[in-house]
């Protein structure tokens, strides 16, 4: 929904929404993929590998839920329709009902389904189906979920581009890790560490952050914590050093802490990574 459409344009898209039955969502290949990237970026974690052939495997699954009104429904299946041709999903997974009583569920088709479009997607579960239209456009809008001007070699290029991506921040990763268990002979490493935004604008983004830092030695260390903001090529963008912190013997403290970076910069940020360095023995 644009915020620059017309407050009438709005008010109807809004009602109209409020009268669905179905919440109809399109889980393309590269949607998936492209999530579990970003999933793995927001939590500073390297994403499993994927392989083309393998996230394309589930195809498009289109993911139905009841609606948000007093229309909703529960869902029992989708097919899809092309004239008279009734395509039906290769496989399909109904969720037990909520605690409203209405179900939802997965619905598994072929890449090759949705091709040509457009096509009617028929949901079934209420007293009569329920149709929706889909073409270029719906795909276009799942972000570029199905790219109707590209070829097979194009869109298997962006998804191999995501794979060689996850697979050097896997390497990045297992690199640090191995090189923070050497250095604190591995009694004292970092667990796991996060960052959220708590506040942006024109001048500055306020990210927040936190680690989790564990010591297996069967007595108390004393360690300086060094977290860093880096790009998608590894350079740093802001360093924070957190001095002198102590956690107990065989056991596991968290350490936070704040970091604001002017907005240019602050756009480029891909990861953070975060060290400990034990103090004395």
């Amino acid at each position: 929904m644009s915020g620059g459409g017309a407050p009438e344009k709005i008010g109807k898209m809004t009602t109209d929404y409020a009268l669905m039955p179905y919440d109809v969502y399109l889980l393309t290949p590269f949607v998936r993929a492209a999530s579990t990237a970003a999933d793995a970026k927001r939590r500073s974690m390297a994403a499993p590998a994927m392989t083309p052939d393998g996230v394309n495997a589930d195809g498009v699954v289109v993911s139905v839920v009841p609606g948000p009104g007093a229309n909703a429904r529960s869902i029992a299946g989708v097919t899809l329709k092309r004239g008279d041709a009734v395509i039906r999903p290769v496989k399909s997974a109904v969720q037990p009902p909520a605690a409203d009583g209405r179900v939802s569920g997965a619905f598994y088709f072929r890449l090759e389904d949705f091709s040509p479009l457009p096509v009617t997607l028929v949901c079934e579960g209420g007293a009569a189906p329920f149709s929706l239209a889909l073409d270029a456009d719906d795909f276009a809008a799942a972000r570029g979920a199905i790219d109707v001007s590209a070829g097979p070699a194009a869109y298997l290029a962006k998804l191999r581009a995501i794979n060689d991506a996850n697979t050097k921040a896997a390497q990045a990763l297992a690199e640090r890790d191995a090189a923070q268990r050497v250095e604190d002979d591995a009694t004292l490493f970092v667990k796991s560490s996060d960052y959220s935004v708590v506040e942006s604008n024109n001048a500055f983004t306020k990210f927040r952050w936190q680690a989790t830092i564990v010591n297996s030695a069967p007595r108390r260390r004393v360690f300086d914590l060094t977290a860093k903001f880096v790009d998608a090529a590894g350079a740093t963008i802001v360093t924070r050093v957190v001095p002198t912190e102590i956690v107990n013997a065989q056991s596991e403290t968290e350490v936070k802490g704040e970091a604001q970076i002017e907005a240019a910069k602050a756009r480029t940020v891909a990861r953070l990574t975060v060290v400990a360095a034990r103090k004395g023995m």
